[in-house]
């Protein structure tokens, strides 16, 4: 071969790893950001369904103005999208975390390893708070 054809072998092999590698970096990017509106959404609802104990009576299985007691739904702690458990409780507010199974974005300079996409929410009577953590 000539020298001019090993030249342009080895640009093709250039271009074709760096098309890979922004492919993948793409891929996983959209796959966070998928992972993140889930873990929100299941969040809400969780807060949704913590807003309903507090206002039902204690006889029908609630917390009668209270948060106290209130559990997470054994089938929404472990989910498709990530894990799901109660921080803090008192009787006005109740904070949930939800942690993902994505790790968060990556660029191609930077590989962030480790650090799960997690949020949470502070759930009040009035309503709520939703906080990034990371």
């Amino acid at each position: 071969m000539g020298q001019q054809q090993l030249i342009l072998i080895a640009v093709g092999v250039i271009i074709v790893g760096v098309a890979v590698t922004v492919g993948l970096t793409y891929f996983h990017n959209k796959a966070v950001q998928f992972n993140r509106d889930a873990i929100i959404k299941d969040l809400v609802t969780l807060a949704s369904d913590a807003q309903a104990y507090y206002k039902k009576a204690s006889g029908s299985g609630g917390g009668q103005g209270s948060f106290v007691g209130y559990n997470i739904p054994q089938k929404l702690k472990l989910t498709d999208n990530g894990s799901f458990r109660i921080v803090n409780t008192r009787q006005d507010r109740i904070i949930l975390q939800g942690v993902g199974k994505e790790t968060r974005e990556q660029d191609l300079s930077c590989n962030i390893g480790g650090l799960k996409i997690t949020y949470r929410i502070t759930v009040t009577p009035e309503g709520t708070n939703l906080h990034q953590i990371y």
